[in-house]
């Protein structure tokens, strides 16, 4: 009786445990988000500025020669004016941009120590618990009944296996994360040629030749900005798992 007891009380910790190691996992992904919080934010912010002045220089070349250089004249008039007025207005109002950079570069980081911590804090719980299954595995072990017992303790099993997996998955994170950014650009390649070669059945090359190059600027350029900011993320993923890397795990 005893035996059935221990057996129940180690699959249900196995099941508790792996998911307090999931969850750590979780918190250690949202944290390295969260550091690339800044660097999202000037992708959009980029976006946001970049696309009305986009609009003119296009607008400007898809008219006339004399148009053209009418606008030009305007537009560099009208950036410089512009360029002075910003920078007075950054000589007065300094103190309030640095201000808000401030929260928001203290806000990010307290977020991302919350989420560092607590991924801590599941990992060590992780730690204790699996010790815990293992203790009482092994004194189940030692009796006459052990490979019954071991065969019982399925959930158990299946933790260890799954552990010594991550482990050993994380331990190539770098490597990992150098092929999921490549993965990433080759798969963005891939699924804009799928659904321009669904609908037109024509390649992205021939696709892009049918337009004036003036067209297809800005769209070349906004999917090189997703495309970029997707790629620096998934690298970014992959350091900061030493802790992961050196658990005690044995299959």
């Amino acid at each position: 009786m005893e035996s059935v007891f221990k057996i129940v009380k180690i699959n249900f910790i196995a099941v508790i445990a792996l998911l307090v190691y999931l969850a750590s996992i979780a918190a250690k992904l949202i944290a390295r988000t969260l550091e690339n919080l800044i660097v999202l934010l000037g992708a959009a912010i980029f976006i946001l500025v970049f696309t009305p002045f986009a609009s003119i220089i296009k607008t400007c070349l898809q008219s006339s020669e004399y148009f053209f250089y009418v606008c030009l004249v305007i537009f560099l008039m009208f950036f410089t004016i512009v360029g002075l007025f910003a920078l007075l207005i950054l000589t007065v109002f300094s103190g309030i941009v640095r201000f808000v950079l401030t929260i928001i570069t203290s806000v990010t980081k307290f977020l991302v120590g919350c989420m560092e911590a607590i991924a801590e804090f599941l990992l060590d719980a992780y730690k204790k618990l699996y010790d815990i299954c293992d203790t009482d595995c092994d004194k189940l072990f030692s009796s006459n009944k052990g490979l019954k017992n071991q065969c019982l303790c399925l959930l158990w099993t299946l933790l260890k296996l799954f552990s010594f997996i991550t482990s050993k998955l994380l331990s190539f994170a770098g490597p990992l994360s150098i092929v999921g950014s490549v993965a990433v650009v080759i798969g963005a390649i891939a699924l804009v040629q799928s659904n321009i070669s669904d609908r037109f059945g024509i390649s992205i090359i021939t696709y892009l030749g049918l337009f004036p190059i003036i067209e297809i600027i800005l769209p070349i350029i906004y999917f090189i900005i997703m495309v970029g900011v997707l790629v620096f993320l998934v690298s970014s993923y992959g350091y900061g798992w030493e802790d992961w890397e050196k658990l005690d795990v044995t299959y």
